[in-house]
């Protein structure tokens, strides 16, 4: 037998190490291990070894990019199919140029969550909803979206069973702000309120998306699994 180099014992390990299997421009959550509980950084991923690092985009703000130093340690999630992965990493290398990026050292061991096939993100965002023959929009409160529907709630009757409206919201993914509209059909329709009739009703509906175009489409599976992951 050949004695063991280091070459083969480094290609030993890679293998034995979990494959992730993130695909470009994933979005991936940082939360540094090292600040305050609350704080979450979303990158893309750009690239990857597996075994060796994993490459992301350096974490920003409104402000600018965020200073991260070499050797600091994250916790990472990220959604993969219908699984929310968690590892722990640090970083091996911060880079400024060509644009700035990082390589987070490859996870050694995953932890996963599954989540059922059509996972809703809670929300509460505000929702404008036009309504075919109806002059003025109303406005409502997003309760929930999924890649599949949402739940809006509005102190007006908006529509009936089955009927078409158009939802339009301002989404947030990462640093990005998205402005979409949803096409749906109303299909369930709840009315809640005081039994003393003190106060007025509000109505809760689910919708169903209906022919929604690519764009929106791809926006909105960035948003749902963006803030599953979190």
């Amino acid at each position: 037998m050949a004695p063991e180099t280091p070459s083969t014992a480094r290609n030993d390990e890679a293998c034995s190490r979990p494959s992730l299997r993130v695909d470009v421009g994933d979005v991936l959550h940082l939360q540094p291990i090292d600040e305050e509980q609350g704080t979450r950084y979303t990158v893309k991923v750009i690239g990857y070894l597996v075994g060796e690092s994993l490459l992301v985009t350096t974490p920003r703000t409104r402000a600018g990019v965020i200073l991260v130093r070499e050797g600091q340690p994250f916790t990472a999630r990220v959604l993969v199919e219908n699984r929310v992965y968690g590892f722990g990493t640090h970083v091996l290398k911060s880079n400024a140029r060509p644009y700035p990026y990082l390589h987070l050292a490859y996870p050694r061991e995953l932890e996963s969550v599954v989540v059922r096939k059509a996972p809703r993100a809670h929300t509460d965002l505000i929702v404008s909803v036009r309504v075919q023959g109806r002059e003025q929009p109303v406005t409502g409160r997003l309760v929930d979206v999924s890649t599949t529907g949402a739940r809006f709630s509005a102190t007006e009757r908006v529509a009936g069973l089955n009927e078409e409206v158009d939802l339009a919201v301002r989404l947030t993914i990462g640093e990005i702000e998205e402005y979409l509209r949803l096409p749906c059909l109303i299909r369930r329709e709840q009315v809640e309120g005081r039994e003393d009739g003190l106060e007025a009703p509000s109505y809760l509906y689910g919708v169903e998306f209906h022919g929604l175009p690519q764009p929106s489409r791809l926006a909105l599976y960035a948003f749902v699994y963006s803030r599953l992951a979190q």
